[in-house]
């Protein structure tokens, strides 16, 4: 009698608890899509977040470089104005001996 009722008692048990999994599943079905969708537009945003970083350090490295080109072009202006000294001779200095 005791092995009837266990048996019994497990079919009951485990007809319960697959209804009440199947119902869970079915309530938490619309969270679960909810959870998706909200990680997917939170991964589209840090896309779009990381896209417009990327455009703001490409074109202020690009300024950067210009900038250096203009010094540098400002720097062999102003040496060939006033005559480098690597393009002048060598002179000769002379020692006094006493």
């Amino acid at each position: 009698m005791e092995g009837l009722v266990a048996i019994l008692g497990f079919s009951i048990g485990a007809s319960v608890g697959t209804a009440v999994a199947r119902g869970l599943g079915e309530a938490l079905r619309p969270v679960a899509v909810g959870a998706v969708r909200a990680g997917m537009q939170a991964g589209d945003a840090a896309r779009a977040a990381a896209s417009s970083l990327g455009t703001t350090v490409v074109t202020a490295a690009s300024g950067a470089k210009e900038n250096l080109s203009d010094i540098t072009a400002e720097a062999r202006r102003e040496r060939n104005a006033a005559g480098d000294s690597r393009d002048a001779p060598a002179r000769r200095i002379e020692v006094a001996h006493e």
